[in-house]
């Protein structure tokens, strides 16, 4: 998984957003759906972006949600850690980052690797 300091402060406050949302489920794993519905929930570029593709957000929210939903369970209390889906999506967030002259990934890095 890329670090903390390879990831804008958007994107970071996502992936830990991400994780409580998994711990609260109580699912065994972090996923992308995770972090899409956190990055949602921040209201900043990664809405306008899915706006300005005209997305219905209400329903990507929606659907991410049941998503969600249907992920594996665990019954033990240990901290979640990321799936491969995840960890492969935001080590291309971080390449396009570097890619592109800078040396953290953002939101925008983020959704560019999951599509």
């Amino acid at each position: 998984m890329i670090l903390d300091h390879q990831m804008s402060s958007a994107l970071c406050v996502a992936f830990k957003d991400a994780q409580a949302l998994a711990q609260r489920n109580r699912q065994e794993s972090v996923e992308i759906e995770h972090v899409l519905l956190s990055v949602l929930a921040q209201e900043g570029n990664a809405l306008n972006l899915f706006r300005g593709m005209s997305v219905d957000v209400n329903y990507l929210i929606r659907r991410l949600e049941r998503e969600v939903e249907g992920l594996p369970k665990t019954f033990k209390d240990n901290q979640v850690s990321a799936s491969n889906r995840l960890d492969q999506a935001a080590h291309f967030a971080l390449d396009n980052a570097l890619s592109n002259a800078r040396q953290y990934a953002e939101t925008t890095d983020f959704i560019a690797g999951i599509t």
